[in-house]
């Protein structure tokens, strides 16, 4: 069996020596697909859908909102009035992202250590890791004066989907 295979190997690049055409397409669609591939292919996500609780109605509650929409990464589309809802609205499909604010959330960043629940739809992974990220990055959502950096993070995060909870 060897032999008959090592023939045919052996056959395939005598071809290839004398089809130039043939060599060139077999090294360079594969480079040219690589390329362009990976030029084209963007796993950003932008624009999640969000939903949010804000117990608090602060100017600083405002702000922390700000900030998370000015980072592109989520679109406040609904507002919930309890936490039963916020939950329905991600069940749903309505958003993909909850965010709790706390009641004292004001009081709480004055003392630095201010906590803001972000829940997360986990059905598509992609979505679900790119939120994440985005919410809990230091700099995007600090919610902090400009110039400032938290003492500690401002949030806490969960992911909610159909194969658990984490």
């Amino acid at each position: 069996m060897w032999s008959r295979l090592g023939g045919i190997i052996a056959k395939e690049f005598i071809q290839l020596r004398r089809d130039g055409l043939a060599l060139t397409l077999a090294l360079f669609v594969p480079v040219a697909m690589l390329f362009i591939f990976g030029w084209a292919i963007n796993t950003d996500v932008k624009h999640v859908p969000t939903a949010v609780f804000d117990q608090s109605g602060s100017v600083e509650a405002r702000k922390l909102l700000e900030a998370f929409e000015n980072s592109q990464y989520f679109d406040i589309r609904s507002r919930a009035r309890n936490p039963r809802d916020l939950t329905r609205m991600i069940d749903d499909g309505i958003a993909k992202v909850g965010i709790v604010i706390p009641p004292d959330y004001a009081q709480r960043l004055a003392r630095r250590d201010a906590e803001v629940q972000v829940v997360v739809d986990a059905s598509d992974p992609q979505v679900a890791t790119s939120a994440m990220n985005a919410a809990t990055s230091p700099r995007s959502t600090c919610g902090c004066a400009p110039g400032t950096t938290p003492t500690s993070s401002p949030r806490s995060s969960s992911c909610r989907g159909s194969w658990g909870r984490c």
